[in-house]
């Protein structure tokens, strides 16, 4: 909640404006970038990832599915860098919109493809409750 409804608020605005946008959530649970096996994906986590510099926390190696995710990752952000408004149609990723499954899911299970779905699930906690509601 802390930096998802920021993140709404914030694709709301730039659809608002027509501004062409993506929104990701990165799932990604390497031990060798996790200090503690449980903790998961936590904010920044997917850095040394896409930097390719997993290898550079601990002393256990990447795994090879973490590489491919590295990989993946890293050509995603260089084809958008190249090309903001069409870069990412290689990959397959949908422009965001509140209407459609298109909030992009990365390493979910430490999967290399991206996965898509409504972001109406991780939006929820982010409506006020009105007065009644109370």
């Amino acid at each position: 909640m802390i930096y998802n409804c920021p993140l709404r608020e914030s694709a709301r605005i730039r659809l608002s404006q027509h501004v062409p946008t993506w929104r990701y959530l990165y799932h990604g649970n390497f031990s060798n970038v996790s200090p503690i096996a449980w903790l998961g994906a936590y904010h920044g986590s997917e850095i040394p990832i896409v930097f390719g510099t997993y290898d550079k926390f601990r002393a256990i190696p990447p795994s090879a599915r973490e590489v491919e995710v590295s990989e993946y990752m890293q050509g995603a952000w260089v084809a958008f860098a190249k090309d903001p408004f069409m870069g990412l149609r290689q990959y397959g990723w949908p422009q965001f919109s509140f209407d459609e499954p298109t909030l992009i899911h990365l390493a979910l299970n430490n999967t290399v493809e991206a996965i898509f779905t409504s972001a109406s699930p991780w939006d929820t906690s982010c409506e006020a409750p009105t007065r009644s509601e109370l």
